[in-house]
């Protein structure tokens, strides 16, 4: 549960995790101009009965309500997982994971350059290659 009050209201959020398997949040803010979210809790882990559509939603969820690092960087991540929920949704699987991939490789290349932990990284490319399995499994 949190509060955010950008609004100048203060608004009470709360969600249900499904699992305690998640990365510690880091303090990755890399925009002096724009402030990152904070008082923010992980999403739970994807279950594997989620179908690939709701684990793309899930994985997006998290990197928008719990990641906390440059608005800008925040929406590219955001923008390229609806990409690939759109693909999914038209049955274009082969573009599906190639978004997801472009995803991976946006996330690998923070994870060198620090700006996200190696624990969120990880966390969320585990997450992003698990539903690319689920796809091509189907």
């Amino acid at each position: 549960m949190w509060s955010d009050s950008r609004n100048g209201n203060p608004d009470i959020y709360m969600f249900t995790l499904a699992s305690a398997e998640v990365p510690p949040l880091d303090d990755n803010c890399t925009d002096e101009d724009e402030e990152c979210e904070n008082g923010t809790q992980p999403l739970g882990n994807c279950s594997s009965e989620l179908k690939p559509l709701d684990r793309i939603q899930a994985l997006k969820e998290y990197v928008e309500i719990t990641y906390r690092c440059n608005v800008k960087t925040k929406t590219g991540l955001a923008d390229l997982l609806d990409t690939s929920k759109c693909y999914y949704e038209k049955g274009e699987n082969k573009e599906t994971v190639s978004m997801l991939n472009s995803f991976i490789h946006f996330i690998e290349k923070m994870k060198l350059c620090e700006q996200v932990s190696a624990d969120e990284a990880d966390y969320m490319v585990r997450k992003a290659n698990e539903i690319i399995d689920q796809i091509e499994v189907n």
